[in-house]
């Protein structure tokens, strides 16, 4: 059945919100609710090695790979220590929700 009244998304915000549709906190949200989102998406490229935010860091967002593999390290003496990796549709700094 025809709503008139049903909110429409231009292609780029449908491409967002399905995008969000895949990323675990965000996957049981309805189209509504992901658009509330779609403001406050950032799109940025990282290079290989560029640090994304460091330990002390305040905590104040979200990051959500879209492509590729992040190594979420930690420096102890001088040298790296892998804790974890996040990889194509996975968050992390999600404790800024």
């Amino acid at each position: 059945m025809y709503n008139p009244f049903k909110k429409t998304y231009s292609q780029s915000e449908k491409e967002q919100i399905n995008f969000l549709k895949g990323v675990g906190p965000f996957r049981k949200l309805t189209d509504d609710q992901l658009f509330a989102f779609v403001p406050y998406l950032y799109i940025r490229k990282y290079r290989k090695d560029e640090a994304v935010f460091f330990a002390k860091d305040p905590s104040q967002a979200v990051y959500i790979v879209n492509h590729g593999l992040v190594s979420l390290s930690l420096e102890r003496n001088g040298s790296f220590e892998e804790l974890d990796q996040a990889g194509k549709k996975e968050c992390f700094g999600d404790n800024a929700f």
